[in-house]
């Protein structure tokens, strides 16, 4: 992991599955990047979410890259998710 001050969030999820598939891109990739964890209690959790998902814990992953590497990042994660 690196330390850096400007870092920009590329993914908010509470999907452990999501999380670790981002990360290990990024990490194929050669993207330096940073994590953030935070537990939140469960009643929060379910307002915050409104839907319950399979893969869904109370911990919310949060991925930081630098911000000349913002745009590759989002790029890796959503190619990988399929999103367009």
């Amino acid at each position: 992991m690196i330390t850096f001050l400007n870092g920009r969030e590329v993914l908010i999820t509470y999907d452990v599955d999501v999380f670790a598939n981002a990360r290990d891109d990024l990490k194929d990739a050669g993207v330096e990047f940073k994590i953030k964890a935070k537990a939140v209690n469960s009643s929060m959790h379910m307002v915050k979410s409104r839907h319950i998902f399979k893969n869904r814990t109370n911990v919310e992953y949060r991925i930081l890259v630098k911000d000349e590497d913002y745009n590759r990042a989002l790029h890796i994660i959503h190619r990988k998710e399929g999103w367009k």
